[in-house]
Formats: C-alpha cells, sequence, structure tokens
C-alpha cells in the first residue's frame, strides 16, 4: 500500500492545511488596508502559510491544491518584493482563490476533479499584467528537469524557476528513498518538506511509483524515489548535510539550468588536487592548467566512451509552452501511478474540524496533575472510610470538593475558544457586503480575545452574521445619504465582546438610518402581526421588538441578501436555545444597538434554587437581575393591580409580576373581586408559613428587553447544575428550559424565563404619562402641513403651507402672455405666473376650466405658481426621499396620501424662471453694503426643509450660513465670527439643537446670541425642555411670516434675559 495513502499522513496534512489557513483572510484584508505601505511581515506570513499547503500537496499528489497555492504564492510574492501594488482588484482574486482552496482541502477526496480554471485564470492575469513583457512569456512556458541519464523527472514552469534561482539561491534536485533517508529515519515526507522549507524554497515534489521494483527482487534492493525540487543559499559543500541525504542522490543547476552532479563535481575538485600533489616536481602550476585546457578541447569534440571515463554532456532543460491540465473526469479514480500524482480516492474518510479542538500543552499538564490528586484523595477517602475516622473523612470530602472544581476549571478551559474565530470572518463579509450595496463601512471590532465554549462559538455564527448583514444592507446608508444627514460617508459598524457579572456581552452598534417604529407598527399591521389596540398599548422598545416576529421584514423587495421575512425570528430563537437573550435600541438617523447576552458555557451552569407549591425549580443566573423581600406590612404600599395585571413598585420603575404557582398551574389562579393585592397576602397567611413580622420574596429576572417578577416561596440556594434535556413529553412546555439532578439526587426543572414572560404574555410597563408625552414629542418626526396639488394628469405635488402667502382661484383666460411670459392683474399690478413645467422636467399641466395658481414671494416681489386642482391639505410626517426624483424646482419626494408626491421648491422654481430677479437682489444687498448685514446660522438636518428656511431668509435680505447638525454648527460658529443669530431644528443626528444650544450657552461670548428653534414638535412639555436649555423663542418651521418676524425682532432689541 503506498505510503499516501496512509490515513494518518492525510490527517496531519488537512489538519495543518487547515490551520495554516485559518486567519489568511483577515491578513489579506490588512494587506489591503495598508495599500502602497506593505506590511512586509504580514504578506510573509500569509506567503509561509501558502508555501507550506503547496508543499504538502505536491506529493500527495493534490495536484489542483498545489496548482492554485502555487499561483497564489507567486503573486504574493510579487507582493512582498514590492514588484506589485496592491489594489481591490488583487485582493480580490486572492480572497476567492483562498475560498477555493479551503474548499479543495476540505474535498480533498475530489479536489482533482473540482475546477478551478476560473480562479487560475484570474491569479496568472494579475501575476503577468504587473510583469514586463520579457518576463510574461516566461509563465506560458515549462521545462523538463531531468536527471543527468535523461530521465524525466519535473514539468515545471519556467518564471517558476527563474524565481526559485533569484537572490543568488542555487537549485537543486534531491532523490530520497522513502524506505531508508524516510521511514527508517522515523521521519515522513511531511517532515522532509517542513525541513526544506525552513531554509529554502520547495518548487516541487513528487514520489516515483513507477521506479519501484518487482516483488521478485530482493527486498534490500527496492528503493521507492521521493524527488524533491527546491532552492536554497546553502553552497554545494554543506547541502548534503543539510537534506541528509547521500552526495549522489544530489544535483544541482547552474544559471543556465544545466545539471551537475554533486559527487562528481567533489570528486573532480580532489582529483584535480591529487594530480597537482602528484606532480608537484614536474609541472608548474600553469602547466598543469594548461593541460586540463586540452583535455577539456578534446572532450568537447570527441564523445566520451563511457561514463568510466568522463560524465555525459550536462541535459539543458527544454522550454515549450505550457499546456492546459485537463480536469480529471467524473468518476474517474485517481491514481498516484500517473504523470500528474492524483490521489487515491478512498471510501473512507477522515473527520478533522469539528471533532478536534487543539488544547495547550499546559492545560493537559494541569489535568494529569489534578487527576492525580484525586487518585490520591480518593485512596485517602477509602482508608479512612474504613477505619471510620470522622475528621479524616471531612477533610478528605474537602479536598475532593476543591480537587472536583478543580478539574471541573481545567476540564472547561480545554473547551474554551476566542470569539475571535467568529468575529474575524466578518472583515470579509463586510467588505464584500459594502462594495455589493455601493456603501462604505468601517469595521471595528473590539474583544476578540474574549473566551467562550466551543459549542457556543459554532452556534452563534449563523445569528451574528444575519445581524451584520442586516447593519449593512437596512440600517446603513448610502454615502450621498450619510452626507445629505450630516454624518461622515464613512459608517462605523462596531463589533465587541466583554465579561460582566460570568457571562459574555457581545454588541452589534452602527450610526445607520435606525429603525422607524412608525414603518414597523404599520408593517406588524399590514402582516395582521398584532392588532391596533395592542400597538396602542405598546412602548417605543415593544414596537421595535416586532421585528423579531416570524415572517417581519422592512425590506422593500426580496433580494439576494434580504427581504424574506426570515432570520430575525431565529436570530432570537437560536439565541433563546443557547439560554441567552437579545436586547435592541434604536434611534432614527442615530444607528442602532443590538446587545446579546450569552453564557460562558452551555453543559454547566450556576443556578438559584427555589421552592414554589413543594416543586423545586432552578433559575440560570445568567436571568438574575436581584432579589426582593417584601414585609406583609408593606405588600399594599409596594403592589398594585393596573388592568387585572400584578405590578411591583421597584426604586420608581414598575415591574410586571407573575406567582409561579399561577403561571405553572393556571387553574389555581384566584380572582381578586376588589381589585386590591389582599389575595396574595390571603395566600401568604394561610400558608401558614409567616408570621405577621415575615416577608415574601421576589425574583427579579431579566427576558432580554424588559424585566419582570416571580413570586416564589422560598429561596433554597444557589448551584451550579449539570443541564439534560427535557423528555420527548415536556418538550411542547415553552415554560422550561431543561432539567437537572440536584445534590441529593432529585429532579429539579430549569425555568425558561424568556418562555414564561411569552406564556403570560408580559409587556414593559410605561413609563408616568406625562414624561412619556414630553419624550415622544422631543422624538417625533418632523411633521408639517402641505398643500396638496396636480395638473390634471397623474403626478402629484406637495408645497408647504408656510410658504404660501395666498391661493387664488381664476378662469383659464384670465393669464396673458407678455414679453414672453405669462402674467395675470392681481391687486392693481401685473402677477409673473409660472408652470411646473417651465423648470422641471415633469408632464404639461392640463388645461382647467378654473385653475388654482400658487402665490409667494420672491425677491421682494410676489410670483405665482399656476396648478390646475387643489387636492388637499395634510399634516404629514412622511419620509422625505431627497435623491430619487431631485431636480430643478423639485426637491425632494414622499409618499403622501398613498402616492408618491413631488416635493416643489418655489425658490428653486422662480430662480430658474427668473434668474434677472436674483441679479437682481444681489445688486440691492450691493448697493446697502455700507450697512451691515446680519448673517444667520441656520441648523437643519433636512436637505429639503434647509432649502426652504435658507431660501426665505436669504430673500429677506440676510447671509446665510448652513449646518447640518449639531456638533457642524460648533465648528461654523467658531470658524464665522460674524453670526448674529441661530436657527435650529431640535431633532438632529450627531448632536440635537438642544445639545447644540447648552454648549452654546457654556461660551461666554455666545451667553447673549438669540437662539430660535424650528421644529414641527408642538406641545408645552416639548416647548418647556426646549425653553430650559436656553432656547429663546419656539417656532414651527416653514411658517415663513412668524420665522421672520423674529428674526428681525431679535436682531433689532436683542435677547430679552
Amino acid at each position: 500500500m503506498p505510503i499516501i495513502e496512509d490515513d494518518e499522513i492525510i490527517r496531519v496534512f488537512i489538519e495543518e492545511s487547515h490551520e495554516h489557513m485559518n486567519g489568511i483572510e483577515a491578513d489579506l484584508l490588512d494587506i489591503e488596508k495598508d495599500g502602497e505601505n506593505i506590511n512586509t511581515d504580514l504578506v510573509n506570513k500569509v506567503f509561509r502559510a501558502i508555501h507550506s499547503v503547496k508543499g504538502g500537496a505536491g506529493f500527495l499528489g493534490l495536484e489542483n491544491i498545489k496548482e492554485l497555492a502555487h499561483e497564489m504564492e507567486n503573486l504574493l510574492n510579487l507582493i512582498r518584493n514590492k514588484e506589485l501594488i496592491v489594489n481591490s482588484d488583487i485582493i480580490n482574486a486572492l480572497l476567492i482563490s483562498t475560498d477555493k482552496l479551503n474548499e479543495l482541502i476540505t474535498n480533498y477526496q475530489n479536489s482533482n476533479s473540482i475546477d478551478i480554471s476560473e480562479e487560475l485564470v484570474t491569479l496568472k492575469g494579475a501575476t503577468s499584467a504587473s510583469l514586463p513583457e520579457e518576463i510574461q512569456e516566461t509563465i506560458n512556458t515549462s521545462e523538463n528537469i531531468c536527471l543527468p541519464n535523461g530521465n524525466v523527472i519535473f514539468e515545471v514552469n519556467t518564471f517558476d524557476l527563474d524565481q526559485a534561482q533569484k537572490g543568488g539561491r542555487i537549485l537543486y534536485l534531491t532523490e530520497f528513498d522513502l524506505i531508508r533517508d524516510v521511514q527508517r529515519k522515523d521521519k515522513t515526507p511531511l517532515d522532509i518538506i517542513k525541513e526544506i522549507q525552513q531554509a529554502g524554497i520547495l518548487v516541487e515534489s513528487k514520489i516515483d511509483i513507477d521506479a519501484v521494483g518487482t516483488l521478485y527482487e530482493e527486498p534490500s534492493s527496492i528503493i521507492i524515489p521521493f524527488f524533491v525540487l527546491f532552492s536554497t543559499v546553502l553552497e554545494q559543500d554543506i547541502i548534503s548535510k543539510f537534506v541528509n541525504v547521500d552526495e549522489s542522490k544530489i544535483f544541482y543547476f547552474n544559471k543556465e539550468r544545466k545539471i551537475f552532479a554533486l559527487q562528481e563535481t567533489h570528486q573532480e575538485a580532489e582529483n584535480f588536487v591529487d594530480q597537482l600533489i602528484h606532480n608537484e616536481n614536474n609541472y608548474t602550476v600553469e602547466e598543469s592548467l594548461a593541460v586540463e585546457k586540452e583535455e577539456s578541447i578534446e572532450q568537447k569534440t570527441t564523445e566520451p566512451k563511457s561514463a568510466k571515463n568522463g560524465h555525459k554532456e550536462p541535459k539543458k532543460a527544454v522550454k515549450h509552452e505550457a499546456k492546459p491540465k485537463e480536469a480529471l473526469p467524473e468518476g474517474k479514480k485517481p491514481s498516484v501511478q500517473n504523470s500528474k500524482n492524483e490521489p487515491l480516492a478512498k471510501e473512507s474518510s477522515v473527520s478533522f474540524t469539528s471533532e478536534t479542538l487543539r488544547v495547550n500543552v499546559k492545560d493537559l499538564d494541569t489535568l494529569m496533575t489534578l487527576a492525580g490528586e484525586l487518585v490520591l484523595t480518593r485512596n485517602q477517602l477509602l482508608q479512612t472510610h474504613n477505619t471510620e475516622d470522622k475528621k479524616g473523612i471531612e477533610n478528605a470530602i474537602q479536598r475532593v470538593n476543591l480537587i472536583t472544581s478543580e478539574l471541573q476549571e481545567a476540564i472547561m478551559a480545554t473547551r474554551m475558544q476566542p470569539i475571535g474565530i467568529v468575529f474575524n470572518k466578518f472583515q470579509r463579509i463586510v467588505r464584500d457586503l459594502s462594495k455589493k450595496l455601493n456603501k462604505v463601512t468601517d469595521l471595528i471590532i473590539e474583544g476578540e480575545g474574549v473566551e467562550m465554549d466551543k459549542t457556543i462559538i459554532e452556534a452563534i455564527g449563523d445569528p451574528l452574521t444575519h445581524l451584520v448583514r442586516n447593519a449593512i444592507d437596512h440600517g446603513i446608508e448610502e454615502p450621498s445619504v450619510r452626507l445629505s444627514h450630516g454624518k461622515s460617508e464613512t459608517a462605523v459598524l462596531r463589533l465587541s465582546a466583554s465579561h460582566e457579572a460570568g457571562q459574555v456581552i457581545i454588541k452589534i452598534e452602527d450610526d445607520g438610518a435606525g429603525i422607524d417604529p412608525e414603518k414597523v407598527k404599520a408593517k406588524a399591521l399590514e402582516n395582521e402581526l398584532v392588532s391596533k389596540s395592542e400597538l396602542d398599548l405598546m412602548s417605543h422598545d415593544e414596537i421595535i421588538k416586532l421585528i423579531f416576529k416570524p415572517g417581519f421584514s422592512l425590506a422593500k423587495e426580496v433580494t439576494d441578501i434580504s427581504g424574506r421575512g426570515v432570520g430575525m425570528d431565529v436570530v432570537f430563537s437560536n439565541l433563546s436555545k443557547l439560554g441567552g437573550s437579545i436586547d435592541i435600541k434604536s434611534k432614527v438617523n442615530s444607528g442602532t444597538s443590538i446587545r446579546i447576552k450569552l453564557p460562558l458555557t452551555l453543559a454547566i451552569i450556576p443556578c438559584l434554587i427555589i421552592k414554589s407549591a413543594e416543586n423545586r425549580f432552578a433559575i440560570p443566573q445568567i436571568n438574575l437581575v436581584e432579589l426582593v423581600r417584601i414585609p406583609f406590612t408593606q405588600v399594599k404600599n409596594r403592589l398594585e393591580r393596573i388592568d387585572n395585571a400584578l405590578i411591583l413598585r421597584l426604586r420608581g420603575s414598575l415591574l410586571p409580576i407573575i406567582n409561579l404557582n399561577e403561571s405553572i398551574s393556571k387553574d389555581t389562579q384566584t380572582k381578586d373581586h376588589d381589585n386590591k393585592t389582599w389575595h396574595i397576602l390571603d395566600q401568604i397567611k394561610k400558608s401558614g408559613k409567616f408570621n405577621n413580622k415575615g416577608a415574601f420574596n421576589i425574583v427579579v429576572v431579566n427576558a432580554g428587553s424588559f424585566n419582570y417578577g416571580i413570586i416564589v416561596d422560598e429561596l433554597l440556594d444557589s448551584e451550579e447544575i449539570v443541564v439534560k434535556p427535557l423528555g420527548l413529553h415536556l418538550r411542547h412546555l415553552h415554560t422550561y428550559a431543561g432539567a437537572t439532578i440536584l445534590g441529593d439526587g432529585r429532579a429539579a426543572l430549569i425555568l425558561d424565563i424568556n418562555g414564561i414572560s411569552k406564556e403570560m404574555k408580559l409587556k414593559e410597563v410605561k413609563r408616568d404619562a406625562k414624561e412619556e408625552a414630553a419624550i415622544d414629542l422631543l422624538s417625533r418626526k418632523d411633521s408639517q402641513s402641505m398643500v396638496i396639488v396636480n395638473n390634471g394628469n397623474s403626478e402629484q405635488f406637495a408645497i408647504p403651507l408656510g410658504l404660501i402667502s395666498r391661493i387664488e382661484k381664476i378662469h383659464k383666460s384670465d393669464p396673458v402672455m407678455t414679453s414672453g411670459r405669462l402674467a395675470l392683474k392681481y391687486r392693481g399690478s401685473n402677477l409673473i405666473v409660472l408652470s411646473v413645467e417651465d423648470v422641471a422636467n415633469v408632464k404639461p399641466r392640463v388645461e382647467s376650466e378654473n385653475p388654482y395658481v400658487i402665490i409667494f414671494e420672491f425677491g421682494g416681489k410676489e410670483v405665482g405658481v399656476i396648478v390646475s386642482h387643489i387636492i388637499d391639505v395634510v399634516e404629514t410626517s412622511a419620509e422625505i426621499d431627497e435623491d430619487t426624483f431631485r431636480q430643478p424646482g423639485i426637491v425632494g419626494s414622499a409618499v403622501i396620501l398613498d402616492k408618491i408626491t413631488l416635493m416643489l421648491d418655489l425658490y428653486g422654481l422662480a430662480a430658474a424662471a427668473m434668474p434677472e430677479r436674483m441679479i437682481e437682489r444681489e445688486n440691492e444687498r450691493l448697493q446697502k453694503s455700507t450697512k451691515k448685514q446680519n448673517t444667520i446660522l441656520i441648523v437643519e438636518d433636512s436637505k429639503f426643509f434647509l432649502k426652504q428656511i435658507s431660501g426665505f431668509t436669504e430673500d429677506a435680505g440676510y447671509k446665510v450660513v448652513t449646518a447640518l447638525n449639531g456638533e457642524e454648527a460648533l465648528e461654523r460658529l467658531h470658524q464665522e465670527k460674524e453670526i448674529d443669530l441661530i436657527l435650529t431644528d431640535i431633532e438632529m443626528p450627531a448632536m440635537d439643537g438642544i445639545e447644540l444650544t447648552r454648549r452654546v450657552r457654556s461660551e461666554e461670548r455666545y451667553r447673549n446670541m438669540p437662539i430660535l428653534a424650528l421644529t414641527s414638535v408642538a406641545g408645552d412639555e416639548a416647548e418647556r425642555v426646549a425653553m430650559d436649555a436656553g432656547i429663546d423663542e419656539y417656532l414651527i418651521k416653514l411658517d415663513r411670516e412668524k420665522v421672520l418676524s423674529n428674526i428681525a425682532s431679535y436682531l433689532e432689541n436683542g435677547r430679552m434675559n
């Protein structure tokens, strides 16, 4: 049986190959980030890993693995030699090839039949593109590497041979005997390859099965040649000691790639020295050299008669065009006997990944030490038991307890793996997905050294992948959108892990668009996931958590990334199965934060053992928040019943409460006719376990998004338990997560805290109504009054009501064409009338009998826009799309009255239709330049509102400076020394208007600067919050007259203290 069929050798190769490949993806992404500033050490690390994989695959006959690794190696070699500048395309080629190489290694038995032509073409293209034309030709040619007798051993690419001989390296061909030089020296071919790679570059290797003798030959004469072609800087005089092979089996090549036998070269040198010594008395050195020169000339003109008289002329390698390697026909069994060294595909397989675990030798030593101590303690316990020595037994038991605890920790340590194994894979996912969606995302990974049990590490990969993909697809905006919201075009996605109270906390945070609760509510109603009445009772956080409902999706269309309505519910259920919980916080235009809490291990978990209705239960410590003990005298004050639900007042917050006896046996529920909590007190008194001075216990637990309390009869103890799965007859009960055997041998059920909250339909208790109203007002989206119009066709337009001076109904014959402009008589003068189609690319207006003219002020004069119909006046907070339909006269679009509506830019229409009016206005400003022109800083995150407010403010004669958020406003305030007044929105990303006002007021020089709030938020509580921060006036957006009136008043009279 050939050596390369040995499962052990293949297993070692595959295991080591997976280790070499681990981390290459992350390293390549780091190389991409470095760009021209190549980190040579990092490139060398990747190069060595690929080189090692290639070396082992070569002699095993895994041709596709060897060839793909070899082409990757060539490309990496150019990068590390700084002959090639790294770019995205090159890294893409290496990443795709890494994926394929991993696939080939995993499926090594069929690797030679897997098509790798696409990867090879890409890699060769990237390699040759950076090379001079004369060198490019060597990539497509190959040479035969032959022994001096003419036997062809290898066919090697010319480019590879040239690279191998660079830097003064010598190319060697060594013939190992697999029996005498390898096996009998207690080595494997892999060991030989590793030794060679330490001091040189492996070019090719193969086991020549054809050269093996027959069974009829003497066993001592049978050899199994193992040829290795490599290059190194080691000279000929020491190479034999390095490879530990007889000189007769070593050959070297000169620069012209002529082959020489190392032994003959040494022998010739020795003969020459002997000849000099022998003829010392008869010849001078010059004469000797002359004789040798004559002999050399004769030798060139005469063929040698035999090998004894002289060696043959060295054979030069023959160049020929490289032929494409054909894929192995499907179903054909590869064989090591063929010229391609195909490995034998065997029916038996060896598993390498999930069933193996790398353990630190130090941990094994600890286990052995503890096992030895356990044996000694056992012997001590047996001896003291026989002598009935109570003190000795007690000491032995304490010792067993200590050793068992240490043994448990040591064993668990062997299963712990860093979470970076999972985290580091997301660098590639984020990079590829961002490119696909035309987004720019910076992934920040923190806490990759945090360790968890191997089982959990393997289970969290899919849930985290879905959350990361969701963050990029749904959360993070495109660069243009981010810039319009005052954010950096580069989004930040933060993935972190940390230890907290014996658990692991994983956070996925982004600074994207956030989750709009209004959209969630609409989608939930559309999919009939909840009723309208249920939604009205839900808090903001509860509405956001509806995304975990099965079938829920906010995606506008189904793609290969998202939109199928599966994923988030699976994430929730998978994390729950691991004993974990998930919480989500989101704010529109600020981002989303997801917090996952997981146990360190699933095998053994710490629990609180409680007693209820004479049964014992275990509550995992990961769910415990605190224990509350309420005296009987405080029951009426601490517990209330609201809408038939028990509520506990705890340090200013309200917690829903359940009685564990009721939750596990609903038939025992009692009715409370007077709507008070006396029934609880009565139940406790009837039990006879407490007197009037007693108390009862509430266990406060966390169900991921909120806390609630469980009333229990007794608190017993804290204990580490071994989790056992439930029997089939109990698995339908969602209130239990498993079972365990306690120290006394009795069974206890493990409570599923999330399952109980769902079963009992618990919800987070809302805050105080006044406080909730204030928060709701300050977090509400901008809402504006809009006049909805159309021109008698399918297109619908919206105009902010605050910008309109008047709406006139006219007859179609009233407007007349004068000097190329449409005008009508209005209040004793001529009113220029514009049509939307005059400026914007929209459908022409359909003439109606009585059209309407929307009148507004522009450039100190009134102008009108004619429309066919007034549809409605609506109050809307619809999200404005500022990109899709943006053009002159159209500032954006929104869905209003269930229809796409174009937002008219009245100032943009007028400016485009009447540029002379803008010139006149500018000339007037220049003429008034002797008088100080007041500068106003307008802070607004919506480009739509910013354009409208800036338009009528500039039109009123003020100089305008703009900012998209509070942070940017502070920068502008410090840059522009002449700012006289600030108009600011309230809700903005990065820094809102309230915080901006506080920052401005904190600086002495701005104490007297007027600050006016422009917002859609109305209400006494919202206004109070704004005034407390230092805002002088609270104005509704786009109320043009009131805004300009207040600006003029504050600039003239100053701030009133």
